[in-house]
């Protein structure tokens, strides 16, 4: 954002000040206040850059506006100047953790599931700045949350990915893996930073030869099912790995889909991690031969997925903000639920067999009936339909019977 840009931001919010004391209507007053709120802390950024502790105050509120006010509000506080002024800080306070958690926590806070911000905060230096924050403080454990900070640059900016290990961020993430893996936030944080980076091939690798995948399956068996959802962000991390041919090989050798499978049993009503758990199954069974596939199917793939698939169709899941997205649209579970079964029901009549007899028409009928204006599930859905029909033609009039839309 140019400098033009920010001043007429500035002057908005004077106008916002004024319109919050004299509206009538609590709702505006509430909004523009907020406006205000923000711009006020951004005057702190800009004007009393020594003083670390309103610094710290300043970044702390913004962050906190960052993840839970949506889209609009990331791009206003953007527009601020806020990604400059937040690495601005880091700098000049190097020798200061909190100031560095907090203005991190700001910068990812604003980036979150937003392309444009994660675009600029890795052209701005962002990345950088927090991979050093935690390199310069291995023993501060609350520093070394900013490992899902470093994740959300990287959601749906692949060159960030790059970035990432460019400023050497794998091997401090790993080192903090390892330093606190006792301690489930710190757990749950860093592998944040590989829910998405191993993506890249050269990150997944990296990850790879240091070890990364047995020690994620390990902490899977030595973290328990309720522990600040680090088997969730493990999942998406094997999902990384499992992009590559030559890092899925060791994910399969290390046990991850057995662990994939023993974390849905162990948390059925955990619908972030079911459906991480459930992608990562979707996407391996495609790429695997009929043996493991037939491995997988023996040690209750398919009877997981159908429990969890009846589970969550039967509970009322909060669609929440997430940053720039609702949760539903970050964890579409029966979207990924019927892609899985889907993959496991292709070309094998004993599967769908085994399928029919544990409920999976009825229950995927009626998904498909709650779920007919959600476009991707719906398609999921009538994936696994379709191969159902492609071995048996009278398996359409079964799901007709249960209520399924025409596909």
């Amino acid at each position: 954002m140019n400098v033009a840009e920010r001043i007429f931001g500035v002057l908005v919010a004077f106008v916002a000040y004024g319109c919050v004391l004299v509206l009538p209507n609590k709702e505006y007053k509430d909004y523009l206040g907020g406006a205000l709120d923000i711009v006020t802390k951004i005057m702190t950024l800009y004007f009393s850059p020594d003083d670390p502790e309103a610094v710290t105050r300043a970044c702390g509120g913004l962050g906190t506006y960052g993840f839970t006010a949506g889209k609009d509000v990331q791009n206003f506080i953007w527009s601020m100047g806020a990604l400059g002024l937040g690495v601005r800080a880091m700098k000049r306070h190097p020798e200061n953790p909190r100031l560095n958690h907090a203005c991190g926590q700001m910068l990812g806070g604003i980036s979150l599931f937003n392309f444009e911000v994660s675009t600029a905060a890795g052209n701005e230096g962002a990345i950088g700045a927090v991979v050093e924050s935690m390199r310069h403080f291995p023993d501060d454990r609350e520093v070394q949350f900013l490992g899902s900070i470093i994740g959300c640059f990287c959601d749906l900016v692949p060159h960030n990915q790059v970035l990432v290990n460019q400023a050497g961020g794998i091997e401090v993430i790993l080192q903090a893996m390892r330093k606190y893996y006792w301690d489930a936030e710190v757990q749950f944080h860093t592998y944040c930073a590989f829910s998405n980076n191993l993506y890249n091939h050269d990150n997944a690798v990296w990850a790879m030869h240091q070890g990364g995948i047995e020690l994620a399956v390990q902490t899977i068996k030595d973290h328990p099912p309720a522990s600040q959802r680090v088997r969730e962000e493990i999942m998406q991390a094997f999902r990384g790995w499992n992009a590559h041919p030559d890092t899925r090989l060791r994910l399969i050798q290390a046990g991850a889909p057995e662990g994939a499978l023993q974390s849905m049993q162990d948390a059925p009503e955990d619908r972030n991690l079911n459906d991480a758990a459930s992608a990562l199954l979707a996407e391996l069974a495609g790429k695997v031969d009929a043996t493991y596939k037939a491995h997988l199917v023996e040690i209750g793939a398919i009877k997981t997925l159908l429990s969890s698939l009846g589970t969550f169709r039967r509970l009322n899941t909060q669609n929440s903000q997430y940053g720039g997205f609702k949760s539903d649209e970050i964890w579409p579970i029966f979207q990924h639920l019927c892609a899985a079964l889907a993959v496991f029901a292709k070309g094998s009549s004993s599967n769908q067999a085994l399928m029919e007899e544990a409920g999976a028409i009825q229950e995927v009928s009626m998904v498909m009936q709650a779920k007919r204006s959600d476009h991707a599930t719906f398609s999921s859905c009538c994936a696994l339909l379709h191969e159902f029909v492609q071995l048996n033609a009278s398996a359409i009039s079964k799901f007709q019977t249960a209520g399924a839309p025409q596909c």
